[in-house]
């Protein structure tokens, strides 16, 4: 599997838990965490999406990860 998608996987697998919360219900009103997952890990991997969501963070936290444009591209190009 590669980091893309072992990146979009876990991302969903957040998602999943954030979209059943008061806060998220908005998002989950508008896509689906899976939706959500392909369209950040798209834009994460070519600069055009933000890095600072919750969403992500966890991501990160779990694939061990620094938060940050430069790890995330790099992951992400492998």
């Amino acid at each position: 599997m590669s980091n893309k998608q072992t990146f979009q996987d876990t991302l969903t697998r957040h998602y999943r838990e954030l979209f059943a919360t008061p806060a998220f219900a908005y998002a989950a009103s508008k896509t689906t965490p899976e939706a959500l997952a392909v369209k950040m890990t798209e834009g994460l991997a070519d600069g055009t999406a933000l890095h600072t969501g919750e969403g992500v963070w966890r991501t990160c936290k779990e694939l061990g990860l620094r938060q940050s444009v430069k790890d995330i591209s790099n992951f992400l190009a492998v």
